[in-house]
């Protein structure tokens, strides 16, 4: 420290290292104050320049981040965390191509920049590209908390492509960093779930509500693994704490449907399934859902409503055009009836059920030629198998 500093305390380190304290405080508009002054002193303190970028991203102002970060590349064109800090800020604002190649750039400058590689792991994963982040995830990740985000995010990657175990291993490596962090705990159970490891998935699940109880998704989590296991009645409890803390989530209310389904409740099942169409009115499983409910129950123009609006939205359901048919069939429109079965039959001609139904209808409209036809082809596909 000079002199003049010592009178005046112009000191650009001095500065910039109490910029630092206050920003690991959380005192970011004193941190900010620290670094202009730096920078007003000394405009090629690259360092004041980095950290100011940082704490801007940190209050999502990543266009005033990309600045700082830029400033710093001027000056240090190798400079790794400054291209790690542009490529973040690119990737808050949208623009996972140019974070993409500054996470790059970081590689090629250093390849053991674990940092980069998993920038870039989680911009790839962004696009898509599972499989390419998996292997950015791969280079070597030391086991601290801060790297522990990229355990979790390698974590999803694994997932998304099916390896379960392997995002297991990871899932389990963040938590020992995090054990607190109850969305992980339900991403860890959803894994284990997938490899039927229901009891240890469940236990994940508790975990995450000792963390937080009105955590819906993780009782909603619990709740289906319950019902894999074949214990219907405890997932109903669950569905029901599920939906005391997000009442609105139509993904839970058309899961306690199925449950009470199962518990031969239909009529209640149907209730839920209405109010889970209320909140996503164009979620084609639930009106499917809801059209089988009313098929069930008998209640058949209540069905048909439903199967109208799914097969509208997916025409290419051969079974839903079945049960279409057969609800007509019910309701005594034996020609529209037929239209259904012919629809089936253009989707799948080996269907004998719908050959068989096609000739019950034809039969019922005095067709007796070709309902005989559709008999003989019935049981020659009957045969078969």
């Amino acid at each position: 420290m000079g002199f003049l500093d010592k009178i005046f305390g112009l000191n650009t380190d001095a500065l910039i290292g109490e910029g630092r304290r206050h920003a690991e405080q959380g005192e970011h508009d004193e941190a900010l104050r620290c670094f202009d002054e730096a920078i007003g002193l000394d405009p090629q303190a690259l360092s004041a320049w980095y950290w100011k970028g940082r704490v801007m991203q940190q209050n999502g102002r990543s266009q005033e981040a990309l600045q700082c970060f830029y400033a710093v590349i001027r000056g240090e064109s190798r400079n790794t965390a400054a291209w790690n800090g542009m490529g973040l800020a690119h990737r808050a604002e949208g623009n996972t191509r140019d974070a993409l190649k500054c996470f790059e750039k970081a590689t090629r400058i250093d390849p053991d920049d674990a940092n980069a590689w998993h920038n870039m792991g989680f911009v790839l994963m962004d696009m898509g590209k599972n499989d390419e982040a998996v292997r950015c995830f791969q280079k070597k990740l030391p086991i601290n908390p801060e790297n522990a985000e990229s355990w979790c995010q390698k974590g999803n990657a694994l997932r998304d492509l099916g390896r379960y175990e392997d995002a297991i291993a990871c899932y389990s490596i963040y938590l020992d960093l995090y054990p607190k962090d109850g969305a992980a705990w339900v991403q860890l159970g959803g894994a284990l779930r997938m490899m039927h490891r229901y009891g240890e998935a469940v236990a994940c699940f508790d975990r995450a509500i000792k963390v937080d109880r009105s955590d819906a998704g993780a009782w909603n989590n619990k709740g289906v693994t319950l019902k894999r296991m074949g214990d219907v009645r405890q997932a109903l409890r669950c569905f029901e704490r599920a939906l005391r803390a997000d009442p609105d989530n139509a993904v839970v209310w058309s899961n306690k449907a199925l449950v009470l389904h199962d518990l031969e409740r239909d009529e209640e099942a149907a209730g839920c399934y209405q109010h889970a169409l209320e909140l996503d009115p164009e979620n084609s499983d639930i009106l499917y859902r809801l059209a089988t409910a009313y098929d069930n129950l008998g209640r058949w123009s209540d069905a048909l409503r439903y199967y109208t609006r799914f097969l509208n939205a997916r025409p290419e359901n051969g079974y839903a055009w079945f049960r279409a048919g057969v609800a007509f069939q019910q309701e005594g429109d034996h020609a529209t009836a037929v239209r259904c079965f012919n629809k089936v039959i253009g989707l799948d001609g080996s269907d004998a059920d719908a050959w068989h139904h096609m000739g019950l209808s034809l039969q019922a409209l005095d067709n007796g030629k070709k309902a005989e036809a559709c008999f003989r082809k019935a049981r020659e596909l009957m045969l078969q198998y």
